[in-house]
């Protein structure tokens, strides 16, 4: 057992900070942290079902008002394109990895991101107006182009946030964006996704592959969630293993354990393991895994018949 011993009064604290934002909380985590998720398990396992269903439990976040998703895969099926048609305004596909169709997503995030601000900041010199407080002739000239927002929605402009995007890249382990950390685009597409929570994305990234071990180690470690179908493969188990340990009591077995449950019950179960300001294993969305710990009384006890 470890023991610890105050030496001085200094504590790490959060720091205050001016001007952050207010995410919503997710259904799935219980955390407002964005999503960096990897989807993995072979052919037909339910990778992009599965991720599909996060998006519809998320959906009052992911799929309303000025969330959009953008689907990239050169595999569409028709559970995707029955999404495409519910969800219009909110839903977008390409057909394939590309930059030319990665800049016109990011073009997108950074227009939508950029008019909420600039909206979000008319809507602040309108709250000054309506309490009399004298404007300059900029924040005059402001209201003017916007008209006093005589016809604005404010019930549908989300005030404590700009618009949340997902990307979801399926089947695309063979673009070198993904396997290729050292190539132009490796670098590239790096740079986006370790800025992906941040202006002017504001965005989840989720990776679906049947080749986990396709996907370049400095975006692995990123991940902060991991849904994992049954392999055949077990040195997969044991590389996602390494970078978790400790929430499977750093036993081996624990993880094996919790595979071999997925593969048992035979309907697309599968493991979700999450690491970031909440942490947990659960088996689908919804069970939570618990993992005896070592009996140091049993310990004691052995050691002293001995």
């Amino acid at each position: 057992m470890l023991k610890t011993k105050k030496v001085n009064k200094y504590t790490n604290y959060a720091v205050k900070a001016k001007g952050g934002y207010k995410y919503p909380k997710l259904k799935t985590t219980g955390d407002d942290s964005f999503l960096f998720a990897l989807f993995g398990g072979v052919r037909n396992a339910g990778k992009s079902n599965a991720s599909l269903v996060l998006l519809e439990t998320e959906a009052d976040t992911m799929l309303t008002g000025n969330a959009k998703v953008f689907f990239v895969s050169p595999t569409v099926d028709a559970k995707v394109r029955t999404f495409q048609e519910k969800y219009p305004d909110n839903f977008e596909v390409y057909e394939e990895l590309t930059r030319e169709n990665m800049d016109i997503v990011l073009s997108e995030m950074k227009a939508r991101y950029d008019d909420w601000i600039e909206t979000k900041d008319a809507i602040d010199i309108y709250q000054k107006w309506l309490k009399d407080i004298p404007l300059n002739p900029m924040e005059e000239e402001i209201l003017a182009i916007y008209n006093y927002f005589e016809d604005f929605d404010f019930d549908d402009f989300t005030f404590a946030h700009p618009p949340i995007n997902t990307v979801i890249i399926d089947d695309s382990m063979s673009s070198p964006m993904l396997s290729s950390p050292q190539s132009r685009d490796g670098k590239w597409f790096l740079k986006f996704a370790c800025k992906h929570r941040h202006y002017p994305h504001g965005c989840h990234l989720i990776f679906l592959s049947q080749h986990i071990k396709m996907i370049s180690r400095p975006l692995r470690v990123n991940c902060n969630t991991i849904i994992l179908f049954p392999f055949r493969d077990v040195s997969i188990y044991e590389d996602i293993f390494k970078e978790y340990s400790n929430l499977f009591k750093n036993k081996l077995e624990n993880f094996i354990g919790v595979m071999n449950e997925c593969e048992r019950r035979d309907d697309h179960s599968f493991a979700f393991i999450y690491y970031d300001k909440k942490r947990f294993v659960r088996i689908n969305f919804n069970e939570e895994c618990q993992f005896e710990t070592e009996n140091l009384i049993e310990d004691k006890t052995i050691e002293h018949h001995e």
